[in-house]
């Protein structure tokens, strides 16, 4: 990517419509089209909520992106880099809408940044989160050695690696959640929400993934990319040889309260539209905030 020579990055990623022609569409109709909008404004213009660090923001999208769409996010200020499934999936999700998810695996592509922090669209910010690159699960790490666990129908492992999420929360937790195994906050302590994480991009780890893509007997493909993620980066006491690292509690909740934005979590794993109590009226506020930044510039 020829704009920027950023040595971190935001990710996020927007699949199409799932009618069959996006460009029919009204977008300000698109709820994620609008997230990814907010989200754009928020990492890159919102005053309370920007980049201090100038860090760019690069949206992955599938080919039913329509081409206004796209020129859209560019003229937001975003960076948009077109993906495709990886060739060769075979993969039903639960739902037909993640038909497309895999193609988020494009993002270790990304090897021109030192690390990545990938945020689902429909996420919310309360603040900065430029701090995320230096919380110390984002040290560089080297995979264990665990003979029994190498496959020989997996591709190898990177000398090195880096990944660092959240679990996967229930909807009722502490603000912010405890994190640790004991935790009453999480249905399973060691099981990866893929909503919010931070990595090194690698042409190696990407091939692993791809590798694994079509192994449905190691992971459960109706959550594609979040289940395959946590089956590659399996930490419990079963676990693979790259484990995942968990962030500070403090960066991300997924089903977000009012009670979690007061205690400092710096994003919100939810969609805009959900009328989440104590959240709504914030949220709903983005929306047109984030109308009104761009009425008022052209």
């Amino acid at each position: 990517l020829e704009s920027t020579t950023a040595k971190h990055a935001f990710v996020t990623f927007l699949a199409g419509s799932s009618k069959s022609n996006d460009n029919t569409t009204d977008d300000s109709q698109d709820g994620y089209f609008v997230g990814a909008r907010i989200l754009i404004y928020q990492l890159l213009h919102a005053e309370d909520t920007r980049s201090r660090s100038n860090i760019p923001l690069i949206i992955l999208v599938t080919p039913n992106v329509s081409e206004r769409k796209r020129e859209r996010m560019r003229q937001d200020g975003a960076i948009v880099v077109p993906v495709t499934t990886p060739v060769g999936s075979n993969v039903h999700p639960a739902i037909e809408g993640w038909k497309d998810v895999m193609a988020k695996l494009h993002l270790w592509e990304l090897t021109q940044f030192e690390l990545v922090a990938f945020l689902d669209a429909d996420t919310i910010l309360t603040r900065p989160i430029d701090g995320v690159f230096d919380d110390p699960a984002t040290a560089i790490q080297t995979p264990l050695s665990r003979p029994d666990k190498v496959k020989s129908d997996e591709a190898p492992l990177p000398s090195t690696y880096l990944f660092a999420g959240v679990p996967e929360l229930h909807k009722q937790h502490s603000s912010p959640p405890t994190l640790s195994p004991e935790s009453k906050d999480y249905p399973n302590y060691y099981y990866l929400n893929a909503g919010f994480f931070v990595t090194k991009p690698s042409v190696e780890l990407y091939d692993y993934y791809l590798s694994l893509v079509n192994l449905t007997d190691r992971y459960n493909p109706d959550l594609p990319e979040q289940n395959l993620l946590n089956y590659a980066h399996r930490r419990d006491e079963d676990g693979g040889n790259i484990p995942w690292r968990p962030l500070a509690a403090e960066w991300n909740v997924h089903y977000p309260s009012a009670a979690d934005a007061q205690a400092g979590v710096a994003s919100l794993h939810e969609k805009w539209w959900v009328p989440v109590p104590g959240l709504a009226e914030f949220f709903i506020s983005l929306r047109w905030k984030m109308e009104g930044f761009w009425e008022g510039r052209q």
